[in-house]
């Protein structure tokens, strides 16, 4: 008899949120209380620092200015796995987190990887660069999703993406600013060669590290 293969059944965002959010909205509440921010907070930097293997989620409360200043440390979670190393994404298949300023672009309830959020790469720099380089094939598909492995996103595992999906959903993805670095560079250098970089790369790093200063 023929083995009969029954695919993964698929979910909409909002099944996500009504299965998820029982289950974590107490924990993301008491992330906001500790720090005096209503829930949900007015909007979210999500901060991704590649070499030390961490996602930081800052928040403003309603009260607030949309003003990164006031933003909050609510949480910090570990980055289970992130393939390549210091330095921009330059090309598909080069396996590189991207550098630079993103947004959440949409949710994917139904990932390979639990649940995923996809990041807006190539964002309007990445393709100016590449048309003034002449590079094509910037790959894409970069996101922040659940498991513990990656090639060229951030694995969060399960319950982190859980949470983070939920809060990001809540807050509403407009309001969601994604900063992906390659260290702190608010508290140190990029170990990177920059001789070996493009020459935008600097004044990139340059402003990653004014908005890290101002999240310190």
């Amino acid at each position: 008899m023929k083995k009969v293969v029954l695919a993964k059944p698929r979910i909409s965002h909002d099944d996500a949120i009504a299965k998820y959010k029982p289950k974590v909205e107490a924990v993301l509440k008491s992330f906001c209380a500790r720090k005096n921010i209503s829930y949900p907070p007015k909007h979210l930097y999500l901060v991704g620092l590649k070499e030390e293997k961490e996602l930081r989620i800052y928040a403003i409360d309603k009260d607030d200015e949309t003003d990164i200043a006031k933003a909050k440390l609510l949480h910090s979670y570990d980055i289970l796995a992130a393939s390549g190393e210091a330095g921009p994404k330059l090309k598909q298949g080069d396996w590189q987190v991207p550098e630079g300023f993103y947004k959440i672009d949409s949710f994917n309830p139904n990932s390979l990887y639990h649940l995923s959020l996809r990041v807006n790469y190539p964002n309007k720099e990445d393709k100016e660069h590449a048309e003034n380089e002449k590079r094509t094939k910037l790959g894409g598909d970069i996101m922040i999703h659940g498991s513990n492995a990656s090639v060229g996103c951030l694995a969060m595992g399960d319950d982190a993406i859980e949470e983070i999906y939920v809060l990001v959903s809540d807050v509403g993805r407009e309001n969601v600013d994604v900063i992906l670095a390659p260290c702190n560079l608010a508290k140190t250098n990029s170990k990177i060669k920059m001789s070996e970089q493009p020459g935008w790369l600097a004044p990139l790093y340059k402003r990653l590290s004014d908005v890290l200063q101002k999240l310190s």
